[in-house]
């Protein structure tokens, strides 16, 4: 019997679909799905050298990547297949080279490369902006020895790295877009702070007028709220200091 790879491809296929559906996929299920006999299936996977088990296998692996490459952890990837988390971890390991953990933790990396990247930048010189540059420098080094094993193609892997690394890169500072979005960021910034003022305006007036009785001509803003202390702290102080002047004079 010739081995035909479009066959083996189509069962393969069949079976993703099973393992989605059930996580169980035994071979009578997936010979009923491409229309012949478990025996039928058995001889012409033979005859490309292959078995069931290994097209379930190959399935697995398959799911279980697309899970992990998406952020899902070990555990859950194989709850999805109907594995055992340590035997998937070494059916992946053997396959790509890579351990589940290893692919979890750059995808953990890459979201947070993504949320960095899509926050607010924080201002130049502050402690903030030194500790997200050296979180950034953290970052790099430590996904480019997770993905030292992976080459850059004829990889299962391949793609999924080159993704990985362009998002995690740190902005580039000097481009005409990050200077854009730290201008916007700003901009909002003294919106927000512009908008929060005049709402403790709008309250503090109202209580004024309401609490305190102040006729709408006299009512303070916080902005001039200083000032109004001051001018009338100063007539109290300057009394103060006459009085101890007085006592100290009488004592004397």
């Amino acid at each position: 019997m010739v081995c035909e790879p479009e066959f083996t491809s189509k069962v393969r296929e069949a079976t993703v679909a099973l393992l989605l559906s059930s996580a169980a996929a035994p071979i009578d299920d997936a010979a009923a799905a491409v229309f012949m006999s478990r025996s039928t299936l058995q001889r012409r996977l033979a005859a490309c050298g292959m078995s069931f088990t290994d097209i379930r296998r190959q399935a697995a692996v398959s799911i279980a990547l697309g899970r992990l490459m998406s952020g899902a952890s070990c555990a859950s990837a194989a709850r999805t297949v109907g594995l055992s988390v340590d035997h998937l971890c070494r059916l992946i390991t053997a396959h790509v080279g890579l351990r589940p953990s290893e692919i979890a933790r750059a995808c953990e990396l890459a979201e947070r490369a993504r949320r960095w990247r899509s926050s607010t930048p924080p201002r130049s010189g502050t402690r903030l902006y030194a500790s997200r540059i050296n979180g950034w420098r953290a970052l790099e080094a430590e996904l480019k020895v997770l993905l030292a094993p992976i080459p850059g193609s004829g990889h299962p892997l391949s793609g999924w790295a080159l993704r990985v690394a362009r998002s995690s890169r740190r902005p580039d500072s000097r481009t005409g877009s990050y200077r854009r979005r730290v201008r916007a960021a700003r901009q909002g910034e003294r919106a927000a702070r512009a908008a929060e003022r005049r709402r403790m305006d709008a309250w503090w007036a109202e209580f004024q007028r309401t609490s305190l009785g102040t006729d709408p001509r006299d009512v303070i803003s916080f902005e001039n709220l200083d000032v109004y202390i001051a001018r009338a702290v100063e007539p109290l102080a300057v009394a103060g200091r006459a009085t101890s002047l007085n006592d100290r004079s009488m004592l004397a």
